[in-house]
């Protein structure tokens, strides 16, 4: 894991056969347009899978969601480590978005991942790239830390939810490029 104020970066976390499945789930998936607010302003597909029990029609997006929850899992327990304040909390995994950007599509635009009320649990964003994408395109670019990082095939990143972490994803002229992403809730307390 290499960390940067407060991105943690770990290369090659997720296997290429891995990443090669979900961009064959994701290619064979109806993907759907950006909704909401922010939707005109996007241009990708995606699909999010989360874990439906005893269903044999989502069997396979079920267990895609486990094996993802299963790299990320130890990926969290090393940035709360390294962020002892953040295990106070309980987190949890809402979904996966499997997304497809092609070529100058995306969302360009510097935003936060928890700013307002319908987003205020969302705690660490995560991030896997599924495809490698050629150098100055296609990068996560951070704002206030002035910081690219490039989409290499496998590697994770966990950062901040909040306005601190103004990130957006610059464009990509040559190729699509596969993300699987989501983020980290406060769990709900019973």
């Amino acid at each position: 894991m290499l960390v940067s104020d407060f991105i943690a970066v770990w290369e090659r976390a997720v296997p290429p056969v891995f990443c090669d499945k979900l961009i064959k789930f994701i290619d064979n998936s109806e993907l759907s347009p950006p909704v909401g607010k922010n939707g005109a302003d996007r241009e990708d597909l995606s699909i999010s899978i989360v874990p439906i029990e005893d269903s044999d029609v989502f069997q396979e997006s079920t267990d895609l969601y486990y094996m993802v929850d299963n790299i990320l899992q130890p990926a969290l327990e090393q940035y709360l480590i390294k962020y002892g304040a953040l295990q106070v909390s309980d987190y949890i995994n809402g979904e996966v978005k499997l997304q497809k950007t092609g070529p100058c599509g995306g969302y360009h635009k510097f935003h936060a991942e928890n700013v307002g009320e319908t987003n205020a649990r969302r705690a660490l964003v995560w991030m896997i790239y599924l495809n490698d994408i050629p150098e100055n395109e296609g990068e996560t670019e951070f704002l206030y830390q002035k910081r690219r990082i490039q989409p290499k095939k496998g590697t994770l990143v966990i950062w901040p939810a909040g306005f601190t972490h103004t990130h957006r994803g610059n464009p990509v002229y040559t190729e699509d490029k596969y993300i699987a992403t989501g983020w980290f809730y406060f769990a709900r307390k019973s």
